[in-house]
Order: C-alpha cells, then sequence, then structure tokens
C-alpha cells in the first residue's frame, strides 16, 4: 500500500511515469497500472496532494485489487524448441 501511496504521491507533484519507476524501483508497467487505478478514481496529474486522502486511495485500491495484472505467455519462436518443449 505504501508503494502505491508513494507512487501516486509523486504522480500529483507532476513527475513523469517512468521517472517514478526509476526512483522508486518499480516497473513502468507497474507504476502505468497504479496510475490508471488513480485515474479511475478521479486523480488526475498536478492535483493537489491533499486530494489523496483515504477514500480516494482506499478505492485506487480496490481497484488494484479486483483487476488482475494482465501476464502475457511467452512462447517459443522458433519452431524445433517448441517441438521439444512438447515431448
Amino acid at each position: 500500500m505504501t508503494e502505491v501511496m508513494e507512487t501516486l504521491r509523486q504522480w500529483l507533484t507532476g513527475l513523469p511515469p517512468k521517472h517514478i519507476a526509476r526512483c522508486l524501483g518499480l516497473d513502468p508497467k507497474t507504476v502505468r497500472r497504479y496510475l490508471r487505478a488513480a485515474a479511475r478514481c478521479g486523480l488526475t496529474p498536478g492535483t493537489d496532494t491533499t486530494a489523496l486522502n483515504g477514500e480516494r486511495l482506499a478505492a485506487a485500491w480496490r481497484w488494484l485489487r479486483a483487476t488482475p495484472a494482465i501476464r502475457g505467455i511467452r512462447r517459443s519462436r522458433n519452431p524445433v524448441r517448441g517441438q521439444l518443449e512438447a515431448h
């Protein structure tokens, strides 16, 4: 929860998502996911950080918990390797 709150706090102050990811040691996709949740809860970049109250943070957290991260399945592009893995 602290990770989410710090990400949103930095975003509200106007920092770009890639910079936030670098500073917090997060994957940029994770930061984008957190920011998408914040946007759905009515937060926008440049908003006063006092807007990040418990109610909005809880709403963002609920959205994050209800929306699983999309994880792709990697498939081999080498057909021979794919055949070997199948046996």
